[in-house]
This record gives C-alpha cells, structure tokens and sequence, in this order.
C-alpha cells in the first residue's frame, strides 16, 4: 500500500515563511499601593516551523504574555509592537480564518506559540 502526499513539494516551496515579532512588550495593572508591574520589555520573535515555548515560575507572567500576543483583551496597561512580517499585527490578522497564530495552553506543559506558514503576498 503507498499514500499520496497531502501536497507536492511545489506547493510547499510555494508557502510563506513568516515571522512573529513581539517587541518591547510591557503590561501593567493597578492596585491600592500603585500600579504593578507584570512584563517589563519583553521581546522575542518566532518564525514558521518553530515552536516558542514561554517557560518562567508561577505569577511570572506567562499567561498575560501569551494573552497580550495573540490580542485577547483584558484589565491593566498593555504597550508594545507586535509584527508580523515587519507589519503590524492587528485584530484584523486574528479575526482571519487562516490567523496564523496556534496558541497553546495545556495545564501540564508550558504556553508554547506556533506560528503556521501561509500562502499568497498577505501578512495575515
């Protein structure tokens, strides 16, 4: 018995690499004494085919961080650049079916982002 590939090689020559950049991220949020710092300068970058692991203890900021690069609103300050392909990386990119985003959060192993390759001249 032999299987067919799902795709030729052609179309995987033909498919975008593609760079997720976070830059200077910094997240914030208020309490009674003041504001608290949770992520101060953040960066990083993953790109098509890797696997960016965010490792760090409890109340860290791993959760917030992942939160903040995939766009999910929520309380405190949020500032930072987040590109994709050195263009900014908007809701509108999320909102996309093809969003090229995986976030994975599994309580036994550590918030890991993936970034899928893509088709076409788009950024998102």
């Amino acid at each position: 018995m032999t299987l067919a590939p799902s795709s030729s090689a052609t179309d995987l020559e033909n498919l975008q690499q593609r760079v997720f950049s976070f830059r200077d991220c910094h997240f914030s949020v208020p309490t009674k004494n003041g504001e608290k710092v949770i992520l101060k300068g953040v960066s990083g970058e993953a790109r098509s085919g890797e696997v960016l692991a965010i490792l760090g203890p409890s109340g860290a900021g791993k959760t917030q961080l992942m939160n903040m690069l995939t766009l999910k609103p929520g309380p405190g300050t949020v500032s930072g650049e987040l590109t994709l392909n050195g263009a900014p990386f908007t809701q509108k990119c999320v909102r996309r079916d093809r969003c090229p985003l995986r976030p994975s959060m599994r309580t036994r192993s550590p918030p890991a982002l993936w970034v899928t390759r893509g088709g076409g001249g788009d950024t998102c």
